[in-house]
């Protein structure tokens, strides 16, 4: 009887034990499952940030070379030109400024939106898309019209040519964001605002 008895409780036991390393080995595998997950999803993130540092490192590098410039390649402008050159970059530096001052809890150089940013469309985002691209801009060509160099005119070129490929690659983490997004883009110019 004894022997029956330890033989139940030794089956029992079998089958108790394959059921754990059954629940073990689903454990398991749905700890891979996540981790692999995690993993891709740490992947796609990694991958974005590279992106994100390599357009700023872009627009860093082009803006030392324009700073540069402006102190070594002048040809300055005379009087009534050089007026259009100011007026350029004194709207350029109030444009992004107020741009800035909207935006200023959730600015980051970066396309990639923080993960509390707010969706703001309205002062300076109400007509334009991207206004502080568009004051850098206004800077940049308005330096150039100054300084009197095709070099800076073609560096203010080059940025432009960034900006709008930087902004695409923003607007598409942008609309992901903001499910309001697509339809704020149909109503507004990317750098300047839309003739109605």
């Amino acid at each position: 009887m004894a022997n029956v008895r330890l033989r139940c409780i030794s089956d029992s036991m079998r089958i108790l034990l394959k059921r754990v390393q059954r629940y073990q080995l689903a454990g398991r595998a749905l700890g891979f499952i996540k981790w692999v997950k995690c993993s891709i999803v740490a992947g796609y993130m990694a991958a974005l940030k590279a992106q994100d540092y390599l357009f700023v490192g872009i627009q860093l590098i082009i803006g030392a070379v324009y700073g540069f410039c402006a102190f070594f390649v002048q040809h300055p402008q005379t009087w009534p030109f050089n007026q259009a050159g100011w007026l350029l970059i004194i709207s350029g530096i109030l444009f992004t400024g107020w741009a800035v001052w909207q935006i200023r809890h959730h600015i980051t150089m970066f396309p990639t939106p923080k993960d509390h940013a707010q969706l703001i469309t309205t002062g300076a985002f109400a007509r334009v898309r991207h206004p502080i691209y568009s004051g850098i801009l206004l800077i940049a060509f308005g330096g150039a019209w100054l300084a009197g160099s095709w070099v800076m005119m073609g560096l203010g070129v080059m940025l432009n040519a960034l900006f709008y490929v930087k902004s695409n690659y923003e607007e598409k983490r942008l609309s992901a964001f903001f499910p309001e997004y697509p339809v704020y883009m149909q109503e507004t110019g990317k750098f300047f605002p839309k003739l109605k």
